[in-house]
């Protein structure tokens, strides 16, 4: 499609399909400059939406991956089945638990999906393998509905796996459909201001971080000979290892710099709000970014706000995809995973055993179930749980059977 912008020049105006992960190619900016493709490689430049996918991840990936059974109305670790290996001790020949879900976690937040490549030794998973997301193409058949994914290689062959050799995580998909769509993509418009301000910046400062000059000519010069003297002092001045250098210039010329506009004063005001901007993207508290003012801020209440309004539904989201598929846990089975989030929640010390102390007292926990908690050894007695007030009477103790005395 053909259109022209405000100066004439004509526009190719192309469409991505907003329910597909692909990234859109570069987009006009109204006749404004040069376009800006925001692709994954220039969005991951940008530190802020870097520090949000790294933020995330990482700490999704810091807290354990458990595997439970199910016992009754009750649960326990389930750390002697082949999943508990997977996940806590080596998902695969090349990774640790870290990496691997940290690379899970990160596709998710950069494209939208990730994609597992699952190995099995018989009928058993034994390694868990990540693709990177740029390589997989997710196919549907129109009639079964059953999905193919195609595998391109470095080589540029592709190769079709079934979907009982890819678990496939989705992501976030607003408009439904087999296929997650990436923050990236969502908000490419967004993310477009941010870029082009890292644009500039490093145009700036390739300049020498300075202001404009003039040069101003006594009589009339043609533009050949305006280009020339312009070039001439670009290639002497221009540039952060010939700043501050000293100016030789005749002909009468003067020399006349270009005061920062109120506009370039408040450039540091924008990058704070474009970093904000990103923040908002990835529904990450700003503050952690070091772009939100910390000054009062309670920090346990800023990592629950992380934890409970960011993580939740992303661990969540690995959770159900990892119990859902069949190889890896049986639909009518007892095993689940579930990831361990205590020890991000993990209160101070003095907070803690405030806590502990009104547990033991009210008879929800035992001393030993506290110093499990701990990572202390049980104590002899430790399993009895208070069932009287504390201060009052102690716990009644069995009454001894009397022995038989029929004499």
């Amino acid at each position: 499609m053909k259109l022209l912008s405000r100066d004439g020049r004509n526009v190719e105006l192309r469409f991505a399909e907003f329910g597909s992960s692909s990234i859109p190619i570069p987009f006009d900016r109204g006749g404004a400059g040069v376009p800006i493709a925001v692709t994954p490689d220039v969005a991951f430049g940008l530190p802020a939406v870097t520090a949000c996918i790294r933020l995330i991840s990482e700490t999704v990936a810091s807290m354990p991956l458990l595997v439970y059974r199910k016992n009754g109305e009750n649960r326990e670790r389930a750390d002697d089945v082949t999943q508990y290996e997977l996940f806590r001790v080596r998902p695969n020949r090349d990774q640790s638990p870290h990496d691997f879900i940290s690379d899970v976690a990160a596709s998710l937040e950069g494209f939208g999906n990730a994609y597992i490549r699952k190995i099995y030794s018989g009928k058993t998973v034994v390694e868990l393998v990540p693709l990177p997301p740029a390589s997989v193409s997710v196919n549907q058949d129109s009639k079964t509905g059953e999905l193919s994914y195609s595998i391109a290689s470095s080589t540029g062959v592709e190769r079709d796996l079934t979907s009982r050799e890819i678990l496939h995580i989705r992501g976030f998909a607003p408009q439904g459909g087999p296929v997650g769509i990436s923050p990236i993509t969502a908000h490419r418009d967004a993310l477009a201001a941010p870029a082009g301000m890292q644009r500039f910046l490093n145009a700036y400062m390739s300049r020498g971080a300075g202001p404009g000059v003039v040069l101003s000519m006594p009589q009339q010069v043609t533009r050949e000979q305006a280009r020339e003297l312009a070039e001439t002092w670009d290639s002497q001045h221009a540039g952060i290892d010939r700043a501050g250098s000293t100016a030789v210039i005749g002909g009468g010329a003067t020399l006349e710099t270009i005061p920062v506009s109120m506009v370039d004063a408040q450039f540091v005001e924008s990058m704070r709000f474009s970093v904000e901007q990103v923040a908002r993207i990835f529904n990450v508290p700003a503050a952690l970014l070091d772009a939100g003012d910390r000054n009062g801020m309670d920090t346990q209440a800023l990592t629950e706000q992380f934890v409970k309004f960011c993580l939740v539904s992303r661990m969540s989201r690995i959770e159900r995809a990892l119990a859902a598929d069949p190889d890896l846990f049986a639909t009518t089975g007892d095993l689940f995973p579930e990831f361990l989030a205590d020890g991000l929640l993990r209160p101070s010390t003095r907070e803690r055993f405030e806590s502990y102390k009104t547990a033991i007292q009210t008879g929800i926990l035992s001393q030993n179930e506290v110093r499990r908690l701990e990572n202390y050894p049980p104590i002899n007695g430790g399993d009895e749980i208070q069932i009287t007030p504390v201060g009052g009477a102690p716990n009644p103790q069995p009454i001894p059977e009397s022995p038989n005395n029929d004499g």
